[in-house]
């Protein structure tokens, strides 16, 4: 018995981390930041191993990415 309740609770906590995962993405996606998304993705591991190198590279995108977008709202007004 206390074995297929382990599995339950076990099932919630994968269903909540799949739909704490879900929401992340959709979140990237809806505001059409690929970077994020792809750093959510190899962070997940559910693509592969990602190495340390490979996040810090993506961070470093993610903050050119963010300085871009902001030097180029200011530019407009």
């Amino acid at each position: 018995m206390k074995k297929k309740n382990n599995n339950v609770e076990n099932g919630d906590a994968q269903s909540d981390a799949n739909v704490e995962f879900a929401d992340r993405c959709q979140f990237a996606i809806e505001n059409k930041d690929s970077i994020e998304l792809m750093k959510i993705l190899l962070e997940s591991g559910r693509y592969g191993d990602p190495s340390s190198e490979v996040i810090e590279e993506i961070n470093e995108l993610n903050e050119l990415s963010k300085q871009t977008k902001s030097s180029s709202v200011s530019g407009r007004q």
